[in-house]
């Protein structure tokens, strides 16, 4: 190893303990050092906080994603059957926010693509939502 590592070894060995072997010293180094980033991260986390009502934190994504196993959570009324898509899936507020529907998580559900535009025109009508539609080609 490089002196300036070694000496850095040497440094905490006399700050933790002068009995503890290179490897002991270096392992507690590397579980303080994951311990830290760690904390950095769950402070980065916490202060994400977004004024935005549209926002969805990461955390909240995950537990809808879990929830619907990835896949869309659209039921057909017709026969009570799951949509199976588990591609292209978007995150649908139950309760629009254009309606009062709030970012949580018994607001919100994963559905496809096609679904999705499909729910949102049957609430909120086609003149609305005709600027968000893919035109067939």
């Amino acid at each position: 190893m490089q002196s300036r590592v070694l000496n850095k070894i040497k440094k905490l060995r006399q700050m933790i303990s002068e009995d503890s072997s290179d490897l002991e010293i270096i392992e507690i180094a590397l579980d303080q050092t994951l311990a830290d980033a760690k904390s950095r991260k769950m402070r980065r986390a916490s202060k994400r906080k977004s004024s935005n009502p549209r926002y969805i934190n990461r955390s909240l994504k995950e537990s809808v994603h879990h929830r619907s196993n990835g896949q869309c959570e659209y039921i057909s009324p017709l026969n009570s059957k799951r949509c199976q898509a588990r591609r292209h899936l978007q995150i649908d507020h139950i309760k629009p926010l254009a309606l009062g529907g709030k970012s949580d998580k018994s607001n919100l559900r994963h559905l496809c693509f096609a679904h999705n535009q499909r729910s949102a025109i049957k609430l909120l009508g086609v003149e609305k939502m005709e600027q968000f539609t893919v035109a067939p080609q």
